[in-house]
């Protein structure tokens, strides 16, 4: 397997940058992009909310790191590990250079991996979620709330929380008791017909599947909106999901002894794959 490294393309076994801050402090961030019918599903999107964070984490972005050189080089990759249909993609980027806490320099590195998915498109799972909250973690809200930082401890404890508790998600709080987002996604619950998903300000990670499915209900007209969401509120929806840029949109079956239906949940997900196939 080819990763691109800095620029240029080497073999995953000759990687070994055991000195970057990533690996030592986790001052980074990184992005998930899916890959279907070959085509980079919502990339700008994901370029915007990458540079956004370099801004937010005070990491330089170089000119020549538009979304057209940050296009080549992936395609570039993904031709080199003859990826043409489905898969995923990984940028990953740090702050270059040394120091500890207090860095060197804040020019960036970058590493990006691809991998190669069987399913073409979104599929509809078979089976619903089991959910709860997790009990080990909670988040706070600053400025780094919303980005994807390679500090993602909060997601690991709570993903293995999850796996003790014989769990497929766990969702997680913010300091306040607000839904913040999921071990691995952004929440939204259905309520008569309305679709809401937990406000930035209670610091879900700004997902960019997220933004784009809202995007698609505003177009058209389906009740959605942003909004603090309470656990207590959460069990009294009709429907719960939960989204992320590689798996789509994912209906929960059962939090804890309540069990939710999943007909607006599943039309919302025919809509979105209707809606890309429009643009492939």
């Amino acid at each position: 397997m080819l990763l691109n490294y800095n620029g240029q393309l080497i073999q995953q076994k000759d990687f070994a940058d055991f000195n970057n801050r990533s690996f030592r402090y986790g001052d980074g961030l990184f992005e998930s992009i899916r890959i279907i019918n070959g085509e980079l599903l919502f990339f700008h999107d994901h370029i915007q909310r990458l540079f956004s964070g370099m801004n937010v984490l005070k990491i330089s972005i170089p000119e020549h790191w538009d979304a057209n050189y940050l296009y080549y080089i992936i395609c570039e990759l993904m031709a080199s590990n003859q990826i043409t249909d489905s898969g995923r993609i990984r940028i990953q980027v740090w702050r270059d250079g040394g120091g500890r806490y207090s860095p060197g320099s804040n020019l960036p590195a970058f590493l990006i991996e691809v991998q190669a998915l069987e399913e073409s498109h979104y599929q509809w799972p078979s089976e619903g979620l089991t959910v709860d909250t997790a009990n080990s973690v909670r988040k706070s809200y600053d400025q780094l709330a919303n980005i994807k930082t390679c500090s993602s401890l909060t997601y690991v404890m709570a993903s293995i929380e999850a796996a003790d508790r014989n769990l497929d998600e766990t969702i997680i709080e913010n300091a306040y008791g607000k839904i913040a987002d999921t071990c691995t996604g952004n929440l939204f619950i259905i309520i008569n017909g309305k679709v809401i998903t937990p406000s930035l300000r209670d610091a879900p990670v700004a997902g960019v599947f997220r933004y784009n499915l809202m995007e698609m209900m505003r177009q058209e007209k389906i009740i959605c909106s942003e909004e603090s969401i309470s656990l207590a509120e959460v069990l009294a929806a009709d429907e719960v999901f939960i989204t992320n840029a590689t798996r789509g949109i994912r209906p929960v079956a059962s939090i804890r002894d309540k069990t939710f239906q999943s007909r607006m949940t599943k039309q919302l997900f025919d809509r979105f794959n209707r809606s890309l196939s429009a643009t492939d």
